[in-house]
Parts: C-alpha cells; structure tokens; sequence
C-alpha cells in the first residue's frame, strides 16, 4: 500500500516539483497552500508524515506542529525553510520536528530524507518488542511509551533517541553517536539538534534535569539512562 505524504507549503511552484518527485517515488500526496487548511487536510485524512513550510499564511508552520503533538499524534513531520539560522532550526526541533531541511534544498534528498524517516518509524520488528527500565516501559511495535503506567506521546526522534539509551542503560553516547543512531541518513545536524530533542523527551516523561530520574547529563561528553 502506498504511503500517503501531506505536504503544506505556500510556494505553488515548489509544491508542485515536489508532488512530481513524491509521485515518481510512488507516495500518494495531497498538498495544501495554508496553514489552516492544511491542519484541517491532516485531521481529516491522517498522512503517513507531513512535509511543512514554516513560514505559511493562516498559521504558521511551528504553530501546525505544536497543534499535531498536543493531539498526541507522532506522525512524522519534516520541517522545511528559507530560514536557514540556527535558532529556526532548533526552533523546529523544540515543537516536535523530526527532520530539517533549508531552502533551497533538493527535492531528490527530500524523497531520500522521507523514506528514511517512514522506514525509521516502522521498521520496529527488529527490536525486541519490549524493553524498559523501572518506571519507564516501551513497546516498541506499538509505538508506545509508559511513565509509571501513564502514556506519553513522543515524536520519531525522541522514541527513537529514548530506546537507544534505555537499550544500553548506563552506557554514554555523545551526542555524535546519538545523531548518528537516531537520525541516520547522512544528517548532518548540530549538537544542540540532540539537546534540544532530550529536552523534550526529558520534559515529556517528566524527568528533571537536575535530580534526574531517567537520562543523565554526562556533563562534556553526552547522555546515558541511569542504570537503576
């Protein structure tokens, strides 16, 4: 069954080479030139991952996502820009972005970008299906994760940066590897890419930095899951 891609983006132009690209891929796509509009597309036919302009008329891309991660859903979102500083991009991630591309970018390393993050997001039977630590269950088919019973919705990445960590509790990673594992491809992101994704991971599962009971600050080196 083909993959549905929602793609939100204001430039007509641009829409339209993508749709081209993302057909000739075999991915079904629908496109929306507004915010709004495109809020009310991804509520009425769930996509497989959404492709998003940041800067959109009726609502701004930031806000979409915002919107997306409160009704709990992690689809996976691609956040795209002519805003290429720093600050939009952590910005982006700090919302529940999953991945980041500047324009002008090439539509061959969106396609490419795209299918690495939908094979990322299921391709979870190669996992052992449960895993965990006290207080904190994942289910790894399901795409659930549980604090002390509770569920907490994550996005793509902080699913996936969570069960590198808790696959190893106790081991550091730098935030090269963690780059690297949980994002894959050939990103080439920031260091503060990864700190801006455990903060909201942290901030989700209801972890405290500073008396943390989960993810430790290896303070010059990286993160690690305490090894209760």
């Amino acid at each position: 069954m083909s993959k549905t891609i929602l793609v939100i983006e204001d430039d007509h132009e641009q829409a339209i080479i993508v749709r081209h690209y993302l057909e000739d891929a075999e991915y079904d796509v629908f496109i929306s030139h507004d915010g709004s509009s495109g809020l009310k597309l991804f509520r009425e036919n769930p996509p497989d991952l959404v492709v998003l302009d940041v800067m959109l008329p009726g609502m701004n891309g930031l806000d979409i996502c915002r919107e997306i991660r409160r009704e709990k859903k992690d689809t996976p979102i691609i956040m795209v820009t002519a805003l290429g500083s720093e600050e939009s991009t952590l910005a982006g991630f700090e919302v529940g972005v999953d991945d980041y591309l500047s324009k002008p970018y090439r539509p061959r390393e969106l396609v490419a970008r795209i299918g690495s993050l939908i094979r990322r997001y299921e391709n979870k039977e190669e996992r052992s299906p449960t895993m965990g630590i006290p207080g904190l269950e994942i289910d790894i088919l399901k795409h659930e994760v549980k604090v002390d019973g509770v569920e907490v919705a994550l996005s793509v990445r902080e699913f996936e940066l969570l069960i590198i960590l808790v696959a190893q509790p106790g081991r550091v990673y730098s935030r090269d590897q963690l780059l690297e594992n949980a994002f894959g491809f050939d990103y080439q992101g920031l260091d503060r890419t990864v700190d801006a994704h455990i903060g909201n991971l942290r901030e989700k599962i209801g972890d405290n930095p500073k008396k943390p009971r989960f993810i430790e600050t290896v303070y010059g080196v990286g993160y690690r899951v305490i090894n209760a």
